[in-house]
Order: structure tokens, then C-alpha cells, then sequence
């Protein structure tokens, strides 16, 4: 599952365009009075603005195996990282692999990660926001996780992450990206910060393109060719 494009909303629009463009460094693509388009490898996130209070989101940025310790140090010298217990650096539960968390300037839940069974790798040395591969997961609070998951799973095909699917954490994809369901009102790891409903929309490379809303939520799916070789 690659992640081609995702769309949220922010009250924050310029301070946020700020953040992605200026301290995260991603390429500005596009601009408006009311949205902005940046560049994470192979996605493009785009924010609109809107004058709903309360919106928080969870995404997560892929980096290339052997770059999780320089693009976390990377990542230190220009915002501080979230902790657990004192840690700033998490394995993986439902995978082999690595993750660190920040906040953007909005107040969202980002994430750095690096899977272990996908051995995309770079070999430059020196860190930069151009090592970003993709967003890899994006996060989606539900009434029902049981329920979300499996209309994912037969309406798309995509598979179950969790191999015990459980009441409030059933995440779908694959080892390239995912869809992070979980119950509403769920804290978002590592922070105390509760799951809410908040207007989505993404583009997921496929082989038959459709655009479907997800029944019951405010998420907006569309499968998309992929890009020519």
C-alpha cells in the first residue's frame, strides 16, 4: 500500500506551512489563500484550512532502513522528541522495525519509522529531508475498528497488520504503508492526545481506481494507477 497523496485540515495554515517547509524542509509543490502542497518523497500532503477547532491527526514518515539513527539525530537538532518512561525511541509491536515521534506546530502526531522486513536503503551518509521514501501510515479513529477494518479488507483487498485483532488497534496494509484504525478516544502513542473524528482524504497507488467514503467516518479513499516506471 503507497501512499500517494494526503489531504487534512488545519486552523494553523501558515504556521504549518512554515513547519513542513522551513524546519522539516519538504519542497513547497503548491500554494493558496487556503491550502498548501509539500512533498514527502513519494506523497504529497496537502493542508487546507478550515475554522474547525479540535482536528488531530497521526501520520507517519517511512525512512530508508539504514538511516533511522541520522534522520532521528536529524531530527533532534530542530525539535524536541516525544517520550515514554524517559525514552525517545520505540520498537515496533505488530513489526520488526523503529519509530520516533514529534509534534508539528499544529499539535499533530508524527512519527519518523523504518521497517525492517523492507530493506529500502540509501547510500548517502548525510541526512535530509530527501531521504523521506513516503508517508507510511496514517491514522484513522472509527466507532468501530472490528468493523472499519474488515470493509477494508473486502472492499480493498488489503490485509490485516495486528495478528490478534483487538477492540481499539486494527490496522491494514502492508509493509510499504497502512491504514492505522483504532477506536475514537484511543490515546495516540507515545502521548495522552485521544484519536477524534478529523476530515481525511487519500490517494493510494491500485490497480482499479475507485473513490469511496468510508461509511460512518469522515475518510475519503481513492486508488489511483500507479506512476509509470
Amino acid at each position: 500500500m503507497k501512499i500517494r497523496a494526503l489531504t487534512l485540515q488545519t486552523t494553523q495554515l501558515e504556521t504549518q506551512k512554515a513547519f513542513y517547509t522551513s524546519l522539516l524542509h519538504l519542497p513547497l509543490l503548491a500554494e493558496t489563500q487556503e491550502s498548501f502542497t509539500v512533498k514527502a518523497g513519494e506523497t504529497r500532503i496537502t493542508f487546507e484550512a478550515t475554522e474547525q477547532r479540535g482536528y488531530v491527526y497521526h501520520f507517519a514518515f517511512k525512512l530508508p532502513l539504514n538511516q533511522f539513527a541520522e534522520g532521528k539525530a536529524w531530527l533532534q537538532q530542530r525539535i524536541p522528541l516525544l517520550q515514554e518512561d524517559g525514552q525517545d525511541e520505540f520498537a515496533a509491536t505488530n513489526w520488526v522495525g523503529r519509530s520516533c515521534y514529534f509534534y508539528d506546530a499544529a499539535g499533530n502526531i508524527l512519527e519518523f519509522l523504518v521497517r525492517a522486513d523492507l530493506p529500502e536503503e540509501r547510500p548517502e551518509d548525510i541526512f535530509s529531508s530527501d531521504m523521506i521514501l513516503r508517508v507510511g501510515e496514517i491514522g484513522l479513529a472509527v466507532e468501530n475498528p472490528f468493523i472499519t477494518s474488515a470493509y477494508l479488507q473486502e472492499q480493498f483487498n488489503y490485509v490485516s497488520i495486528k495478528k490478534e485483532p483487538g477492540p481499539t488497534f486494527n490496522p491494514v496494509g502492508d509493509r510499504y504503508g497502512s491504514l492505522i484504525v483504532v477506536k475514537l478516544g484511543r490515546s495516540w502513542f507515545p502521548t495522552t492526545k485521544a484519536a477524534v473524528s478529523a476530515p481525511i482524504r487519500v490517494e493510494i497507488e491500485g490497480d482499479q481506481p475507485q473513490q469511496v467514503l468510508i461509511p460512518g467516518t469522515l475518510y475519503e479513499l481513492r486508488i489511483v494507477p500507479g506512476e509509470p516506471a
